[in-house]
């Protein structure tokens, strides 16, 4: 079901003027064998965005992430893509296409930051386009309903999913990382 190497990963983005710019992505890079997941290395990186610098208020009600961690620890998209590539193209100083999960399949947002940024369509990033699934995809297989959740609460289908999941106001990249983590751990722990 899963590959013995992957990248599970978020992001978060502004949400002005229906501009979606990545301000920060969290990833976990993942070893999958026999039914265990272990974290074998973590990617995480803010971004400052170049159409919305400023964040707006609701960007960092809806993220956590204030302008201040954005001016501080921010790095360019450009160097953030590289970075990113590099980590999730490698497993121990080796080559390795790895492939990469998200809830929703995050890569949309990755593209048009591409082209916000006037990346070149021929560039490696495009190209890496068919590394991206949608982590949804597994958990339907096993019949969990993930419209019922977010990233941030699928982990509680396995810990009471009679909970209301709409309790939890965490939405860190970092945050619903883990939570798949934790869902993904329970799902193969069966």
């Amino acid at each position: 079901m899963l590959p013995e190497y992957f990248i599970l990963f978020d992001a978060k983005f502004t949400s002005k003027n229906t501009i979606y710019e990545i301000i920060n992505l969290h990833a976990l890079k993942i070893n999958y064998k026999n039914n265990k997941l272990t974290i074998i290395d973590k990617f995480d990186c803010y971004i400052i965005p170049i159409i919305n610098p400023i964040l707006s208020i609701e960007t960092i009600n809806n993220t956590n992430i204030t302008q201040e961690t954005i001016n501080n620890y921010g790095s360019s998209f450009n160097k953030f893509i590289e970075d990113f590539y590099n980590f999730s193209n490698n497993i121990n100083q080796k080559l390795y296409k790895v492939p990469l999960y998200s809830y929703n399949n995050d890569f949309r947002l990755i593209k048009n930051n591409l082209i916000l940024n006037k990346f070149d369509e021929s560039s490696k990033y495009y190209i890496w386009e068919n590394m991206f699934y949608d982590i949804k995809i597994i958990f339907k297989k096993y019949n969990i309903n993930t419209d019922n959740y977010t990233s941030s609460t699928l982990y509680q289908y396995f810990i009471d999913n009679k909970s209301n999941s709409k309790n939890i106001k965490i939405q860190t990249s970092n945050f619903n990382t883990y939570s798949l983590f934790i869902a993904l751990q329970y799902l193969f722990s069966k």
